[in-house]
């Protein structure tokens, strides 16, 4: 309870009595008394609460005071104790510090230092006294051990030696006696008298055997026949009784049984009419009582309106909606794309693959067109119905049908807007003219509870079956009305653009294409896969256009999309493609490749991923990353046969344009042996070529390499050859016992299946290589290099005496039937049998060799077009063998070295030389003048400037002046070559003219006619394109765009039949004073490029392997000359006019391989004649020339 002042009190009371009591009662004595008293309490309250006070201010001073002193009495204590203990700390470590300055006072001392040093030497002394004392003794049995050893190693060499030179004797004694004509004949004459008697015993005994034989089955035979003949007259009688029966039964049961099914058959009819006339009247029926028509005469209340919406569409469209979601999500599931050519926008094509889905959708439109029957059709989800009835009839391609369900739904909705525009002009109310196409699709918060019309989705499906049915026309006309209607909403343009995309893509478009489907992939409302698939496919159409970063932009979209790993995969791979086309480094374009290398998702494309890295490090010019790449990319554990082959290919491309020769040739075989399956593939079909190119280089390669280690070794005396011949067999050992292992871990692992679904791991002895290979080199091993002939073995034994001459005169090259061992290996006898020792072997490898080097730089010049290496090889063999027998084709080569190198005055002096020295030689013909060019040109003038006239309009699109032309040079001109290019620019005119089926009988009949013609390749591309774009039925003319049919003449494979090859000629010519015209004399083909780099040989390789394959009838040569410093042609001739030298300059243009690395500034493609060349060869100036042709060609 809180306390109250005393004042308070008071004044308390004082109120309370001043309210109470009256002051007249009493009157004011008792009051002030009572005051009184009240003020005295008040006081001494107040001076005993001062006392109080007073008292417990003194006792809390005191306890104060007491406690200080206490605590002042503690630290006094503590600090003596302290000062205690550091003096006595400070005394001990004084006594220790004196202690220790003592001690190093007397270390110092000089008396100290002499002890230790006493005592130190006299330790010393002691020690290298007691280590001489050992050291002296071992020296004396050491000395003792090595006289005693050294003298039984003399005995024992001693010996050995005189054992050896006896050895020796006996066997010089018995090799002279051996190598002897006498020892040779006595062989053969026992061995002849061995073989005439065994032959003789043999021969008695076989015709003793034979005349037993011969007797005992005669006899037999004559049982045999007796007994045969008696049983087939048995049967025979026993088989006719059974005819007869048989024949008896057969025909009554036929006559039976053809009665039945006469009768059967009949029934049948009858029974199958009653039943279709039944159900025809049963389904006529139920059409009747379920036809929704009369449903129209009912009033449309709002219980009508719910239950028949609720049924229409949680019923039928529920389960028909439900059906084409679950049969389009397993084609998209099911279906297999090729990511690496151009991706189609849409998975499924109804053209195509429509049998895969029309099970599913034949049910959609069963659901769909009994709910469209059995319910109103004023119901909301009528439309609905008809819009999956459209898709079902669009999958299966069914496009007639599709088109009339979408049409019906936009007229439904129009004529719906036709009477609700009557009603308000009924009411007269404003009305809207101009009636939209469109539903207006207004967003609201509540639209999920709305019914969304499907009028503008009809519209866009209609549009995309117009696309695909080939109504162009029509789709593109919907669209541009739609696309300006006024209710187009942005939503809705996305979709716009989606079919526009695909109408562009229908007709090649590319440009237009792109656009759309740009606008498609940033449109988020899209669904995924279609924004992914337009993602990817706008890449791709940008990366052909050479926008490669724009292409870059959109992979990488596609790769933040997150799609499926195989897209994703082919994202991030042409992503690297792009960003280096576009400019970027290596290491920027494959970030993304290593990445997926550390992520183990993507562990099945390793192969792939370390294949494109290798391409991308090749295209840069950075060949030891390539190699490196490509070699992880075949060693990959799951790596596919095919993949192998691919990288097995590229690896051979980056060692041949290393000239790594050997490494290339190895590659390519890998190459083919892995990849068989795809052997009609580009890589396939370039290094099949190229293995049989370098095989002519690589195999005298070898030849020399063997028969020169062969040489060395006849050098060596015996001991060191057979040391050799040991290490050799040992090594033979060691890689047959690796091979073993590796065969047994493959039979124990697993491998890796094929793209054709079956594993490479056979048991069958010729579907494994290496079993194959096997077996081949121990054939060889065992029987040396035989011919494919019949009885070779005796053909062998016949000349078994003559062989063993050779045999023991050490001039064999092939092993005897005892040259291996038990395991297979080759004997030492054997390869010692190789080595040449007598003089005649030596030279015999000698002349192999000289072979050899000029088949190696044959293969250089004419097969690999390497003049530096077919130069060093001629150079090579001329510094060994200065006097060789093939000096006629080596000045032969060096004249090709020198034309092909552009130095004619070497060419003019080796031709010289060829034919003054060795006339008579087919090198010398060769190289012999021929017929002047120009004469044969001008002979062919006329036709040939008639046709090159021709052939200028056909490339401005002039078709009906082509036709006219055409015809008029076959009727006039008689050259056969001619008349059939022609017939093929007359069917080249015509299909540009639009008449497809003239064009088309034309080349149908050229190719019948000449089926092996130079010309059929470009027959087929014509023909070709008239097959694809010829219409069907009723084709309908494009009116939008005024543009003729332009048939593709520029990617023409095979080229014009040329004029006969001329060979070079010795004379060289005059350059012209100013640069002439001359269309019908020699041209040449010339890359022009501003910076010599790498990749500028690399694409005269690829011009020698594009005219391999392309131009092999013609036989061009390809150079590479310098201008400057800095600039360069590369020359291929020759052709025989500029209308022939237009033709290849067309196909190298169109050939998107062969200048993909170069940039359309970095180079200019032109024609040139032989005497203009001449003249920009002395100027080595290309400007003025560039003006002269842009004037002229």
């Amino acid at each position: 309870m809180p306390k109250i002042g005393n004042h308070a009190i008071f004044f308390s009371i004082f109120s309370f009595i001043e309210v109470q009591i009256p002051t007249g009662i009493w009157g004011w004595k008792p009051l002030i008394i009572l005051i009184t008293i009240l003020f005295s309490i008040s006081a001494s309250v107040q001076a005993q609460k001062k006392v109080n006070l007073d008292s417990v201010r003194l006792a809390r001073q005191q306890a104060i005071e007491a406690n200080q002193r206490q605590q002042q009495l503690k630290l006094d204590s503590a600090r003596n104790i302290r000062k205690h203990q550091a003096d006595s700390v400070s005394s001990i470590r004084k006594h220790i510090a004196d202690s220790l300055s003592r001690i190093r006072k007397y270390r110092e001392s000089k008396r100290f230092q002499d002890s230790v040093s006493r005592i130190r030497q006299h330790r010393i002394d002691s020690v290298k006294k007691e280590r001489n004392q050992v050291f002296n003794a071992q020296r004396a049995i050491r000395q003792n051990t090595m006289d005693s050893l050294a003298a039984i190693r003399k005995h024992n060499a001693d010996s050995i030696h005189s054992n050896q030179l006896a050895r020796s004797k006996a066997l010089e004694r018995t090799r002279k006696y051996r190598s002897s004509k006498r020892f040779a004949d006595s062989v053969a004459v026992v061995r002849r008298i061995h073989l005439d008697s065994v032959k003789q015993v043999r021969k008695a005994a076989n015709e003793k055997v034979m005349a037993e034989l011969k007797r005992s089955l005669d006899s037999a035979m004559n049982i045999r026949k007796h007994t045969t003949d008696s049983l087939s007259a048995i049967r025979k009688h026993f088989s006719d009784s059974i005819k007869i029966v048989r024949k008896q039964r057969a025909d009554s049961l036929a006559k039976i049984k053809d009665s039945k099914e006469r009768l059967k058959k009949s029934n049948e009819k009858k029974q199958e009419d009653k039943m279709k006339l039944a159900l025809e009247l049963k389904i006529k029926q139920k059409r009747q009582a379920w036809s929704n028509e009369k449903m129209l005469k009912k009033k449309w209340s709002l219980p009508r309106r719910v239950i028949q919406n609720t049924y229409t569409h949680y019923n039928y469209y529920f389960n028909a909606d439900k059906k084409m979601d679950e049969a389009l999500l397993n084609m998209q599931r099911g279906k297999h794309e090729d990511y690496d050519s151009l991706l189609a926008l849409f998975p499924f094509d109804p053209n195509k693959d429509s049998t895969k889905l029309a099970p599913d959708m034949d049910s959609i439109i069963r659901k769909a067109s009994v709910g469209i029957q059995i319910h109103d059709p004023r119901t909301k989800w009528a439309d609905d119905l008809y819009l999956l009835l459209g898709q079902a009839y669009y999958y299966k391609g069914n496009y007639p049908e599709a088109i009339t369900a979408f049409r019906y739904i936009i007229a439904i909705n129009q004529k719906r807007k036709a009477e609700e525009q009557k009603k308000l002009a009924a009411k007269k109310k404003p009305i809207d003219k101009d009636i939209s196409v469109l539903e207006d699709e207004k967003k609201s918060s509540l639209d999920f509870l709305k019914h969304k019309p499907v009028n503008n989705e009809a519209i866009l499906w209609m549009a995309r079956t117009y696309t695909q049915s080939g109504q162009e026309n029509d789709a593109e006309s919907i669209l541009e009305l739609i696309e300006t209607d006024k209710n187009v909403t942005e939503d809705l343009k996305g979709r716009i653009a989606l079919e526009k995309a695909y109408l562009n893509l229908s007709r090649k478009d590319f440009n237009s294409a792109s656009e759309n489907l740009t606008i498609v992939a940033d449109d988020a409302e899209m669904p995924h896969w279609l924004q992914t698939r337009a993602a990817y496919l706008n890449g791709q159409l940008l990366y052909k256009q050479g926008k490669f970063e724009d292409a870059a932009k959109h992979f990488q979209m596609v790769v933040d999309l997150k799609p499926k790993i195989d897209l994703d995969f082919y994202a991030r791979k042409n992503l690297a493609y792009s960003l280096l086309k576009g400019g970027g480094s290596q290491e920027e374009a494959t970030v993304s490749l290593r990445k997926m290398l550390k992520d183990g998702k993507y562990i099945p494309y390793y192969e792939q991923i370390y294949y494109v890295m290798g391409m991308l490090s090749a295209n840069v010019g950075n060949t030891s990353d390539a190699i490196s790449y490509f070699q992880k990319g075949i060693s990959t554990p799951k790596a596919t046969r095919k993949q192998k082959a691919l990288s097995f290919a590229a690896l051979g491309d980056v060692y041949y344009k290393q000239t790594a020769y050997a490494e290339a040739r190895n590659s390519y075989d890998s190459a083919m042996s892995y990849g068989k399956q795809i052997a009609s593939d580009p890589e396939m079909i370039t290094a099949a070529k190229r293995a049989r190119a370098l095989d002519k280089a690589v195999i005298p390669l070898q030849l020399i390499a063997d028969q020169d280690s062969l040489l060395r070794l006849s050098e060596m005396s015996e001991k060191d050859q057979l040391a050799t011949i040991r290490h050799y067999i040992k090594l033979l050992e060691k890689h047959r016992a690796d091979s073993i292992l590796q065969a047994a871990n493959a039979e124990n692992n697993p491998k890796s299946i094929d793209e054709d679904g079956q594993g490479s791991n056979s048991n069958w002895y010729f579907s494994s290589t290496v079993m194959m290979q096997q077996g081949l080199n121990d054939f060889k091993r065992k029987w040396g290099n035989r011919p494919n002939v019949d009885d070779w073995r005796r053909i062998a034994a016949t000349n078994l005496a003559a062989n063993n001459k050779n045999i023991q005169s050490g001039d064999n090259t092939s092993v005897s039937s005892e040259a291996n061992d038990d395991q297979g290996l080759p004997t030492e006898a054997s390869l010692m049998a190789y080595i040449p020792i007598k003089e005649s072997a030596k030279n015999k490898a000698h002349t192999q060799q000289m072979e050899a080097y000029i088949a190696l730089a044959d293969a250089y010049v004419n097969d690999l077009e390497d003049m530096p290496r077919g130069s060093q090889t001629l150079d090579t063999l001329d510094k060994r063998f200065p006097n060789h027998p093939h000096q006629a084709e080596e000045l032969h080569l060096r004249y090709l070295i020198a034309l092909k190198q552009n130095h004619l005055d070497d060419a003019q002096k080796y031709s010289a030389r060829l034919r003054s020295e060795y006339p008579e030689t087919k090198w010398a013909k060769d190289v012999a003048p021929t017929r002047d060019p120009k004469l044969i040109a001008e002979e062919n003038a006329g036709v040939a400037n008639f046709y090159d006239e021709t052939y200028g309009l056909m490339m401005q699109r002039q078709y009906e002046v082509v036709l006219q032309r055409a015809k008029e040079g076959q009727a006039k001109y008689a050259d056969p070559i001619y008349e059939k290019r022609f017939r093929i620019m007359e069917a080249i005119a015509l299909t540009g003219l639009g008449n497809f089926e003239k064009a088309d009988t034309l080349l149908t009949n050229f190719i019948s006619a000449s089926p092996s013609d130079s010309l059929k390749n470009w027959a087929d591309v014509i023909l070709q394109f008239v097959k694809t774009n010829k219409p069907v039925a009723h084709p309908i003319l494009d009116t939008t765009i005024n543009k003729q049919i332009v048939p593709n003449t520029t990617t023409v494979t095979a080229s014009k039949p040329t004029q006969p090859t001329l060979q070079p000629t010795t004379n060289t010519i005059a350059p012209p004073t100013n640069y002439v015209y001359k269309p019908a004399s020699e041209h040449y083909f010339i890359f022009y490029f501003s910076k010599m780099e790498s990749r500028v040989m690399g694409l005269k390789a690829g011009l020698n392997d594009f005219n391999t394959f392309n131009f092999s009838g013609q036989k061009l040569a390809v150079s590479l000359d310098v201008l400057k410093p800095d600039q360069g042609v590369i020359l291929v001739k020759s052709f025989a006019n500029s209308t022939q030298a237009r033709i290849y300059l067309n196909a190298v243009r169109a050939n998107n391989v062969l200048l993909k690395q170069f940039k359309p500034e970095d180079y200019t493609l032109m024609i040139i004649s032989a005497e203009n060349f001449e003249k920009l060869n002395t100027e080595k100036d290309m400007m003025p020339y560039v003006k002269f042709y842009k004037s002229h060609y």
